[in-house]
């Protein structure tokens, strides 16, 4: 992938890419007024997005190891929303009765999708690579080194595990998978999701949504939100603006955070994160849901008053 490209060059393509972009956005406001020309006018964002994307993988091979894994999921997500939106544009106008899927049937825009995924697969192949097979084909699955809990230091920031969960390198989410969030801060407190469900339903999002109780405090390292079912980038943005104090959006399964108490105290024992799905361990949960299906759930007020919390153990099941 050419690591041998200087800055020089680097900046000559990029305005070169630029200048044509700008040529074709301003060439779109002379498309005809006919429902043929409002959907080419539609199609040139994601145009756009599919070539800066596919030039953007070319560079992967300069990003930091620990960025790479991030990098793919964003150009998997990137690439698949743009897909999506230009099949939805073209595909049903199509007289092609064999169209494959993901496609739109207009020749140079389904290049441009295969060129992207192309690109995506190129950079997939080589980033974690751990072994190959006889025919060449690489691996780059990851797992943590202990399949047992993991569970953080009196000594340690609060909210670390010993192990973090890394991000699926896959082109597009699972469908038993959508996209986490887990806080980056210190801490976090819970803010109630009125206006996030508002904008969410406003761009007609289908899928559920998982944010932090209003009023709920959570640490370090511990999942802040989690969307599945199309979770289109319009949406990752929104979910982003509303949950301040994470780190970018990756890829998996949706846990949850318990938290167990001495009920006769009060005291916070401990923190217990864990795949939803997966046996509760007691205590409360600390994600509720805001979305389901595309609907709007019924979200508690944020408590009155809100109790100091100090530092919390927090193991990971």
């Amino acid at each position: 992938m050419g690591g041998g490209r200087d800055d020089a060059t680097r900046v000559l393509t990029w305005a070169a890419l630029l200048g044509k972009w700008t040529e074709l956005a301003r060439a779109s406001v002379a498309f005809p007024k006919t429902s043929e020309g409002a959907k080419w006018r539609k199609s040139v964002p994601d145009l756009i997005g599919l070539q800066a994307i596919t030039h953007a993988l070319g560079e992967f091979d300069l990003l930091d190891e620990g960025e790479q894994g991030l990098a793919l999921d964003r150009a998997a997500l990137g690439i698949e929303t743009h897909a999506a939106n230009l099949v939805e544009l073209f595909a049903e106008d199509s007289e092609d009765p064999e169209l494959e899927e993901g496609l739109t049937g207009i020749d140079e825009i389904d290049e441009l999708i295969d060129e992207a995924r192309e690109a995506w697969d190129l950079a997939a192949g080589g980033e974690g690579a751990e072994s190959q097979d006889e025919d060449g084909a690489e691996f780059a699955a990851e797992s943590p080194d202990d399949e047992g809990s993991a569970v953080a230091d009196e000594g340690d920031e609060p909210g670390v595990a010993a192990d973090e969960s890394v991000s699926i390198r896959c082109g597009a989410a699972p469908e038993s998978s959508g996209f986490e969030w887990c806080v980056e801060a210190e801490r976090i407190i819970g803010e109630h999701p009125a206006d996030l469900i508002e904008q969410l339903i406003e761009i007609g999002f289908e899928g559920e949504v998982y944010v932090p109780s209003p009023g709920s405090v959570l640490f370090r390292g511990e999942p802040a939100a989690y969307v599945s079912g199309g979770a289109s980038m319009e949406v990752v943005e929104l979910v982003e603006s509303f949950v301040t104090g994470v780190g970018d959006a990756r890829v998996g399964k949706r846990r949850q955070v318990y938290r167990l108490t001495d009920f006769g105290t009060g005291r916070v024992l401990k923190d217990v994160v864990i795949d939803a799905g997966a046996t509760p361990p007691g205590g409360q949960p600390q994600l509720v849901c805001a979305m389901k299906d595309g609907q709007a759930c019924a979200v508690s007020l944020a408590p009155k008053w809100v109790s100091e919390i100090g530092k919390v153990k927090v193991e990971f099941a």
